[in-house]
């Protein structure tokens, strides 16, 4: 095992198999792949570093995902690859020794590293340390790559690791610490070093949203380290039909929001269902890779009421249930509606 120059590209956390092997998912990463190999040649990159998590399923993994596995490895063949193995990459929650790596081990730019090792290069010491490796045994070195479960840092965008690895005794052994594992692309400076979080490589749940995704690359030289973002990858955009449509028209970053995305839309205020039809039509000539529309209305906002007196009696109530129902991204419409209906039916007695 060798690196070739003092610049490296990084980048963590492909879970190949996400989202039940969907051939969309199979299709992004592709797309990355040759992304990412124009971009690293572009660059005079020839060494790769791979954070662990290749794989999404630890137990089983599809014949597609492994052939789209291999067609990676294929477009990525001019480099030099080092790949630690992830949780996600292990079939047994406390060994590494099974893992889904290990079917590539035996080409010849690729190594596979499912125990912790340290090499000198460009005078520096650099250790790899899979999941699960015992920091305590871990030497001390310049630079160490990890799939690390380390508290305080975030794990998405909604939840901060409460238990794992201290900060203090990741620092005693390097002075900077470079992760796989949790998602979110973050770093922390302390006064001992820095601990970086290189995330996913794109988007992929909405837990993803708003945090930028991409590689970085390293130069060995100065261990001074630069993100470039992915601009070519689907992301995950959340908003809410306040924010979309201001005093009646729709605002001018719609395209970037919609365009090519995985979109979520929130029904926050009053709009009529015309204006909601003819909304979600414009929506779709802007072509998303999937919308899905959350309302959080009550029925009366399924009419034009800017006057919260309106009078209802006009309003045949069976009908609005049903319509407003079948509006919803949810399963069972029929069984909720009929159960709706009934209540509506017990609340006239």
């Amino acid at each position: 095992m060798k690196i070739s120059k003092p610049r490296v590209a990084i980048f963590s956390d492909l879970h190949l198999g996400v989202h039940s092997n969907s051939s969309n998912w199979h299709s992004y990463a592709i797309e990355w792949a040759h992304w990412f190999k124009e971009e690293c040649k572009r660059k005079n990159i020839k060494d790769i570093i791979f954070s662990g998590d290749w794989h999404h399923n630890r137990s089983e993994i599809s014949v597609n995902t492994l052939q789209v596995s291999a067609d990676i490895l294929d477009i990525l063949s001019d480099f030099n690859i080092i790949a630690i193995t992830g949780n996600h990459d292990i079939y047994y929650k406390h060994r590494t020794d099974v893992n889904s790596l290990s079917i590539f081990k035996k080409r010849k730019n690729v190594t596979i590293l499912d125990r912790f090792d340290t090499i000198e290069a460009f005078d520096r010491t650099i250790t790899f340390c899979p999941w699960n490796t015992n920091i305590k045994e871990v030497p001390e070195s310049d630079v160490i790559f990890g799939h690390f479960e380390i508290e305080t840092f975030k794990m998405n965008t909604y939840k901060v690791c409460e238990e794992g690895l201290k900060v203090k005794d990741l620092l005693k052994k390097s002075s900077l610490i470079i992760s796989g594992h949790f998602h979110t692309r973050h770093e922390k400076k302390f006064a001992k070093g820095t601990i970086l979080y290189v995330g996913n490589p794109f988007q992929m749940d909405f837990g993803d949203a708003g945090n930028e995704k991409g590689y970085y690359i390293l130069d060995l030289d100065t261990l001074e380290y630069e993100f470039t973002p992915n601009n070519i990858s689907p992301s995950y955009n959340k908003v809410s039909l306040s924010e979309l449509v201001r005093e009646g028209n729709i605002t001018s970053n719609i395209v970037n929001i919609v365009s090519g995305n995985i979109v979520r839309l929130k029904v926050d205020k009053n709009i009529s269902q015309p204006d909601m039809d003819l909304l979600l039509k414009k929506l779709s000539l802007l072509r998303p890779e999937a919308l899905t529309v959350d309302y959080d209305i009550n029925f009366n906002r399924l009419i034009d009421d800017t006057d919260n007196k309106e009078d209802l009696s006009g309003i045949d109530i069976p009908q609005a249930i049903e319509e407003f129902v079948n509006l919803l991204e949810i399963k069972n419409k029929k069984e909720i509606i009929d159960y709706t209906l009934g209540l509506y039916e017990k609340s006239k007695l």
